[in-house]
C-alpha cells in the first residue's frame, strides 16, 4: 500500500509541477513578468526534471558514466530550481527588504558552491560506490532548500493571515487570498518532503528504507501537488466555492 501511495504521490507531483510550470511560463511570455518566469521555470526544473533524474540516478542500474551524467544533471536542476525559489520568495514577499535580498543571495551562493563541489566530486569518482557515497558534497544541497522552503511557507501564511483580514472587509479577492494560503501549504509540504530524509541521512541512517519517512514524504508530495494545482490552475467549481461566501 505504501509503495502505491508513493507512486501516486510521485506521478501527481511531477504532473502538477509540469502543468503549472508550463502554464506560468506561457503567462510570463505574454505578460513579460519576471516573477512568473522564475516560479514557472523553478517548478519545471524541480518536478518533472530533477525528481525523475534523482530516482533514476539512485535506483537505476546504469554504468558509471551514465550514473555520473544523471547525478550531475539532477544536481544542476535541483540547485537551479531552488535558486529560483529563493528569488521568487524575495521578489514577491519582500521586494524592498535588504535583508531578504541578502538572504536570497546567500542561499543562491550556497547552492552554487555545493553544486560546483558536487560536480567536481562526481567527475573524480572512480566507481558507483564512491559516486553514491555520503562523501559526495551534493548531499548538502537540501540544506539551503530546507531554509528557503521554511521561509516561503512562513511568508505565504503571514500574507494569507493579513489578506484574510482584508477579505473580511471586502477589500481583497478570495482567489488571491486563498492562493497565499495554498502557497504556504506548498512551502510547508516541500519542507516536510526534504527535511526528515536529510536529517536521517545526516545522522547516518537510511532514509530510503524508513517507512515513516516514506509515508510522510508521499503524503506531503501528494498534498503539495493538489495545492499547486488549486493555487495556479483552479477549476471553475473551486473558484465558485471560494467566491460563494463573498456573494452570499
Amino acid at each position: 500500500m505504501l509503495e502505491l501511495l508513493l507512486l501516486v504521490s510521485t506521478v501527481a507531483f511531477v504532473l502538477a509541477g509540469a502543468s503549472v510550470g508550463l502554464r506560468l511560463l506561457a503567462l510570463a511570455r505574454r505578460t513579460r513578468q519576471l516573477t512568473d518566469f522564475i516560479v514557472g521555470a523553478s517548478l519545471l526544473l524541480l518536478a518533472p526534471v530533477a525528481y525523475p533524474l534523482i530516482l533514476a540516478a539512485n535506483l537505476g542500474d546504469f554504468s558509471l558514466a551514465a550514473s555520473r551524467a544523471l547525478s550531475i544533471a539532477a544536481a544542476i536542476a535541483m540547485a537551479s530550481g531552488w535558486m529560483g525559489v529563493f528569488a521568487f520568495t524575495q521578489r514577491v514577499f519582500r521586494p524592498g527588504a535588504e535583508w531578504a535580498k541578502a538572504l536570497a543571495g546567500a542561499g543562491a551562493a550556497a547552492l552554487a558552491y555545493v553544486l560546483v563541489a558536487g560536480i567536481a566530486f562526481d567527475l573524480r569518482a572512480a566507481d558507483l560506490a564512491t559516486l553514491r557515497s555520503a562523501e559526495n558534497p551534493v548531499r548538502w544541497l537540501p540544506v539551503p532548500a530546507i531554509g528557503v522552503y521554511a521561509w516561503t511557507a512562513i511568508e505565504g501564511f503571514v500574507c494569507w493571515e493579513r489578506a484574510r483580514r482584508r477579505l473580511a472587509l471586502g477589500l481583497a479577492d478570495p482567489l488571491v487570498v486563498n492562493r497565499f494560503l495554498l502557497w504556504g501549504v506548498v512551502g510547508f509540504c516541500s519542507l516536510i518532503s526534504v527535511g526528515p530524509g536529510f536529517v536521517i541521512q545526516f545522522a547516518g541512517g537510511d532514509a530510503t528504507g524508513n517507512a515513516t519517512v516514506r509515508l510522510v514524504t508521499a503524503c506531503a508530495g501528494l498534498t503539495c501537488a493538489i495545492a499547486l494545482r488549486l493555487a495556479f490552475l483552479p477549476p471553475a467549481a473551486y473558484r465558485r466555492w471560494l467566491a460563494a461566501p463573498a456573494t452570499a
